[in-house]
């Protein structure tokens, strides 16, 4: 019984929440002008230098924490207004309207969470990327090619090409 315990608690206090077979490989670029999130063009979204993703989970404390933590980031929001990158937030479909309900950074969060129907390990092959976990921020150049990927907090190296120094 004990090893169960500690078992659970080393589970749930982990800080990225690895995603089962989750290995994919690097394809060549995405087409961002013909794959969409809800029916919205990327094409239409990626109107910047770069695109900064954030995939998130509601189940994933690490997500809901970092989550809090944006909503009273005042660099972390300098990226929305940031005219270098565009950031959207990405969410199973279940968790969509939880999100949008317990994190509402304002009105742009909202309006850039974008739930995607099939899991998330095939939002990443939309991308021809490598999902390991969640919260996982990746970074697109206009070219589709990755830039910067982590998984975790948000790394500095993001804010600085976002020009947030």
């Amino acid at each position: 019984m004990k090893f169960l315990s500690l078992l659970s608690i080393v589970f749930f206090s982990s800080s990225v929440w690895a995603l089962p077979g989750a290995e994919l490989a690097k394809d060549k670029n995405p087409s961002l002008t013909s794959s969409s999130l809800e029916g919205v063009q990327l094409g239409d979204i990626f109107t910047s230098e770069y695109l900064v993703v954030d995939i998130s989970m509601l189940f994933c404390p690490y997500c809901r924490n970092m989550a809090e933590e944006h909503n009273n980031d005042q660099d972390f929001q300098k990226m929305f207004a940031s005219e270098t990158c565009n950031f959207i937030v990405v969410v199973p479909d279940d968790d969509r309207e939880g999100w949008i309900a317990e994190y509402p950074v304002d009105t742009f969060i909202g309006e850039r969470t974008y739930s995607y129907s099939e899991s998330m390990r095939n939002f990443a092959k939309l991308f021809g990327l490598s999902l390991r976990g969640v919260p996982t921020v990746m970074v697109l150049d206009r070219a589709g090619e990755l830039v910067a990927q982590a998984p975790g907090e948000t790394p500095k190296e993001v804010y600085e090409l976002c020009g947030v120094e």
